[in-house]
């Protein structure tokens, strides 16, 4: 990619490829700018940063849980920070101004070779999945779905010449693209229920290909198709059905999985069908029985195998178990289960302190006072469905100060430092220990066992960087030892002889100590001068930090008296509201409890109605038998007397039908006037009830009213306390943060100060061995210059003294000569 960047690049800027309208049009600039942002957020902000070699500054809100997210931001903030910086180093060049009379050509060439650049890095890095989770390359809502279609536009609509060719020269390049995304690939995965969004085995064909981080030709996520039907949904299933027994060796119909009653959203089918994959595809994948065997030997070289029952049937679980066993029992703790070993939290903190005891020191994990029971567990945990990691082991939820509480307060805090772990860990999850529980911990285990494992090597990487980098300081300094003790017999040597050509050159040393002496007054003042400037700058440094701390000081005493304060006031509200609210429900009450004896006094006036109708009933009946009765025994005597008694009997009959009919005229007004009276007695208690009826009614309304207005304050009530918990929370970590940001500041200050004192150190060494040999270097010079001139003065008076002693005997010899001669003459 290298060589095609190269060559695009040789070829916009010999003018082979140029724009066709100017660069600086609003228009345009428009066009490139929402052709750009096509692409994801995420991969956007990839290429810029790493194609300009700058960082994208995101603005946002969300408090940073881990370190190793890609970003933090919304999407919507990245892209307005991608925007701004597209505008400011892509569409324009970072070092011309944008006015249309000066940017020239120089600006289209700085155009066109980013935006080409960029497309071909960003479909290369696509191509090799250079981020975690594999997001998709562009948006759901864009216009292009390839580089290609993408480039194809710009080639189009803003390039000169024509397209063709313009692709030809590319291709011929190299300039090709591999990315083409698929439709499967904009699905958003989060997940809210999960017996619907499962059954159709999308999001579980993606989850297999991170788990297995599968590549082009081996990935099950492009095979599948978007399910409409439940065949379609079955078709998937057996997909990956497929896909595990040839790459994973796991057969999901021999341990009872069926298609169907996923499709079907049976829970615990789902349930169980996410277990094995985590059990046979996640968990070799994070812990392999060999590598957890071999790290359970390095904790314990004495440790031999394991035994022949396995923990649930399951030989991961069972080098897991026996991984954590050999690492706790070095602490003293017996682990033998996962399920009530790890109730109060001990076994977590004693792995922690195996592999990082500075991180979690076995002094400060504390041992239960009592053994906890499943009732105790569920009325000391107060941890709600729904809550997060650190809302479930936050201080404010757990009041009791107990050591299971601390135990498991140390592991959050833990957990949290160490990052890349899930937080699926909570004292409910620990409580009762059933499977689920073992589940739970086996997979939290074997994410932590992977974490541990890479801190560890990283931890043996680290010190084998450094006993590298200390053998070769070792072996620097053993050589300027030697160099230096070379030096210093070559000096001293050098020293010795000229102390003894000095002691003969008297004069001459002292003109050079009295040289000497001055230059090293001179050079004393300097360093005096240097040294009390330093102490002065070292001293104010000192002076504004105290200043600075005791600023710091007063500044937080402040904040927590006025927090104090605030507290006070928000406490007074509170009660203020509650007192209004109590005497509410007291009026509440008191209109229920009317109402409830108003309904009381109704039921009993009805069952005593029912009772006098009934009464009536019955002695209406008792009257009428009597009557028939004497009517019967009446035509009886008719019958059996005599033809004689007939007309006595028509005149008593028609007496007696005269008496009658006067009696049941009287009887019929009387019963008028009874029923009369009765059916306005009726009246006016129904009238009374109607009334009191209405009364109730109207209570009822008035009381569901206050009762509506309740549970809106006591909503509002709820969102305040929240709000104020919240903000409680905020405070609390954003001390906590403070404080570890100043203790990081001191340390890096102190480890500054450290190694200033040592560079400062071994600079003045190096000042001092410079020095010393540049004195030995102008006295060896001077003292062979000396030598020089003595070796000549000496040759010379050498010459002379053999001169002198030839002289002296040639003229004997001559002398002896003409002794010689004087007597023969």
């Amino acid at each position: 990619m290298d060589k095609v960047l190269h060559h695009v690049t040789a070829l916009i800027d010999g003018g082979q490829f140029a724009m066709q309208q100017d660069c600086f049009d609003p228009a345009i600039q428009n066009d490139l700018l929402q052709m750009l942002e096509s692409y994801s957020a995420t991969w956007l902000r990839l290429g810029l940063e790493t194609l300009f070699g700058t960082r994208i500054d995101v603005r946002t809100t969300t408090k940073k849980l881990a370190l190793h997210r890609l970003s933090l931001g919304s999407s919507t903030t990245i892209n307005e920070d991608c925007r701004e910086f597209i505008r400011a180093f892509v569409l324009q060049h970072p070092q011309q101004p944008t006015s249309s009379a000066t940017p020239g050509a120089v600006a289209e060439q700085h155009v066109l070779r980013a935006i080409a650049m960029l497309v071909l890095f960003l479909d290369a890095a696509k191509a090799k999945e250079l981020l975690d989770r594999r997001p998709p390359l562009f948006r759901a809502a864009a216009q292009y779905k390839s580089s290609r279609a993408l480039l194809t536009h710009f080639v189009r609509v803003h390039l000169r010449g024509p397209e063709q060719e313009v692709w030809a020269r590319l291709s011929g390049l190299g300039y090709n693209f591999r990315v083409q995304q698929r439709e499967i690939e904009e699905i958003p995965w989060g997940i809210t229920d999960l017996t619907e969004q499962v059954k159709d085995g999308i999001r579980i064909a993606r989850v297999l290909d991170l788990w297995t981080a599968a590549t082009e030709t081996t990935a099950i996520l492009p095979t599948m198709q978007r399910a409409q039907t439940p065949s379609q949904e079955v078709d998937n299933w057996k997909k990956i059905c497929t896909h595990l027994k040839q790459h994973c060796n796991l057969d999901l119909e021999l341990r009872g999985f069926k298609a169907d009653r996923v499709v079907a959203q049976h829970p615990q089918h789902t349930y169980n069908l996410l277990w094995n994959l985590s059990l046979h595809v996640l968990m070799p994948t994070l812990a392999p029985k060999d590598v957890v065997d071999w790290e359970r030997r390095r904790l314990n070289p004495r440790a031999g195998d394991t035994e022949t029952t396995l923990y649930m049937d399951k030989p991961v679980l069972q080098a897991l178990l026996d991984w954590t066993a050999t690492a706790c029992m070095q602490h003293g703790l017996k682990v033998n289960n996962l399920t009530s070993s790890f109730v109060d939290g001990r076994a977590f903190c004693y792995l922690l302190a195996t592999y990082c005891p500075k991180l979690v020191p076995p002094e400060r994990v504390k041992m239960p006072q009592k053994e906890y029971h499943h009732e105790s567990l569920v009325a000391v945990d107060e941890v709600v469905e729904g809550q997060s990691w650190k809302a479930s082991f936050d201080v404010k939820a757990n009041p009791e100060d107990d050591p299971v509480t601390h135990n498991f307060k140390l592991l959050q805090a833990a957990i949290d430092r160490l990052g890349l772990i899930p937080p699926l860990i909570t004292r409910k999850n620990l409580v009762g220990g059933g499977p689920g529980d073992e589940r739970i911990v086996a997979i939290f285990l074997a994410f932590l066992f992977q974490r541990l494992r890479c801190i560890r090597r990283q931890s043996e990487a680290v010190a084998t960087i450094w006993r590298a980098w200390r053998t070769r300081l070792e072996s620097r300094v053993t050589l300027r030892h030697s160099a230096a003790a070379v030096k210093v017999q070559s000096t001293w040597r050098g020293f010795a002889a000229r102390r003894a050509y000095s002691r003969q050159r008297h004069a001459l040393v002292r003109l050079q100590v009295h040289l000497r002496a001055a230059v090293c007054q001179r050079r004393y003042q300097r360093l005096r001068v240097a040294a009390l400037r330093i102490q002065g700058r070292r001293r104010a440094i000192v002076a504004c930090r105290r200043q600075r701390n005791g600023y710091l000081r007063l500044k937080a005493a402040i904040r927590f008296v006025q927090t104090r304060r605030r507290a006070t006031v928000a406490c007074r509200r509170q009660r203020s509201e509650y007192l209004r609210l109590k005497a509410t429900a007291g009026c509440v009450q008191a209109r229920r409890r009317a109402i409830v004896a108003c309904r009381r006094q109704h039921a009993r006036h009805l069952r005593l109605k029912a009772a006098a109708i009934k009464l009536q009933t019955q002695w209406r009946g008792v009257m009428a038998r009597q009557q028939l009765q004497h009517l019967r025994e009446t035509a009886r005597r008719l019958h059996e007397t005599a033809m004689a008694v007939k007309v006595q009997s028509w005149w008593r009959a028609s007496w007696c039908r005269m008496i009658f009919n006067y009696e049941t005229g009287v009887l019929k007004a009387a019963v008028r006037m009874a029923r009369g009276g009765l059916q306005r007695r009726r009246y006016q208690r129904l009238r009374a009830a109607v009334c009191q009826a209405q009364a109730w009614r109207r209570g009822t309304v008035a009381c569901r009213k206050q009762r509506s207005a309740y549970q809106s304050l006591r909503e509002a009530t709820i969102v305040l306390q929240t709000a104020w918990r919240a903000r409680q929370c905020r405070a609390a970590y954003e001390h906590h943060r403070m404080v570890v940001i100043r203790a990081q500041a001191m340390v890096r200050c102190k480890q500054q100060q450290r190694r200033y004192q040592q560079l400062r150190h071994a600079s003045l060494c190096i000042q001092t061995r410079r020095r010393a040999i540049v004195a030995c270097r102008r006295q060896l010079h001077a003292y062979r210059r000396l030598k020089g001139a003595t070796r000549y003065v000496q040759a010379r008076r050498r010459a002379i003294v053999v001169c002198r002693r030839q002289l002296h005997a040639y003229r004997r010899l001559k002398g002896a000569t003409d002794s010689v001669r004087d007597p023969l003459i």
